[in-house]
């Protein structure tokens, strides 16, 4: 190699590019808070127990899951349905191997924009409802389990719990007329067939312009909500696609809402407008 061809300022390129790749900072397009239109008043708020709604934060596969309840009905469920949580691989650098990662439910919940309901955690029970059938509670847990696999025991072990005579699950006992689960779908980042194009266009462009053109992209966001009544059969179900766009590079402006934080997920903000859009669909008036 003839290292007279090397200056400074051949150097200083490839080390530019390198500094403001680092220093790229990704903001979403979600606009400002989607809130409630209306306040729920005092008769409808306690109609409805909100379960679910729930973002994901990333976690390593080979690390130990923090803050999950145990109890004879966290026991009951990990026995009985598993211990898995959804996850995907991602590939590292190059001669980096691959990671993969587990979606892991938040404790926080995305309810904002709807006008009515309330966390179930918030809404107070007393003792066991032992009308609700072992086959709706079965399949309530069943289609839970389908959607967010061992993530669901954070809000499952809200809604139930242990009974030691009949040596099952039964209902908690609420002033409850529906109960709407909120599950989004999409556990991963995942461009859509048009954003992917974008984004393998812009990044090219982004490298050779030193970041000043940004790196753009779309991803879906799918979501899925169930409505139940009071003893939890299935009423009505309703799927929300919408999809997210997202800019990267050194200049672009983001505030604490709309720039990107965690890794291969989404965070919250990107989900409130398929919850506002279960709030222009459904009303439990």
């Amino acid at each position: 190699m003839d290292h007279r061809n090397i200056t400074p300022f051949s150097l200083f390129i490839p080390i530019l590019a390198t500094l403001l790749q680092f220093s790229c900072v990704t903001s979403y397009k979600v606009g400002d808070p989607i809130l409630a239109k209306h306040s729920a008043s005092s008769a409808t708020e306690n109609m409805v127990g909100l379960i679910g709604f729930r973002p994901y934060y990333p976690v390593p596969q080979n690390e130990t899951i923090q803050g999950f309840p145990k109890s004879e009905c966290t026991n009951y469920l990990l026995e009985n349905y598993g211990s898995k949580f959804f996850s995907d691989f991602f590939k590292g650098r190059r001669n980096v191997s691959g990671q993969r990662y587990l979606a892991v439910p938040k404790k926080d919940q995305i309810v904002a924009p709807l006008d009515w309901g309330v966390p179930i955690a918030e809404i107070l029970f007393s003792g066991m409802d032992k009308t609700v059938d072992q086959e709706s509670i079965r399949n309530f847990i069943r289609d839970f389990y389908d959607q967010e696999l061992a993530g669901s025991i954070l809000d499952l072990c809200e809604l139930f719990d242990w009974d030691p005579i009949g040596k099952n699950l039964a209902l908690k006992k609420r002033e409850v007329r529906f109960y709407v689960v909120g599950h989004f779908v999409q556990k991963f980042e995942r461009q859509t067939l048009r954003g992917s194009g974008i984004h393998a266009l812009t990044y090219f462009f982004s490298i050779f312009s030193l970041g000043i053109i940004p790196i753009i992209n779309e991803e879906w966001t799918d979501s899925l909500f169930q409505i139940y009544d009071s003893k939890l059969h299935l009423i009505r179900q309703e799927t929300v696609s919408n999809s997210v766009w997202s800019f990267t590079g050194w200049w672009i402006s983001s505030n604490d809402r709309t720039r990107k934080k965690e890794t291969f997920v989404y965070d919250p903000p990107v989900w409130e407008r398929g919850v506002a859009e279960l709030n222009e669909r459904w009303s439990p008036k």
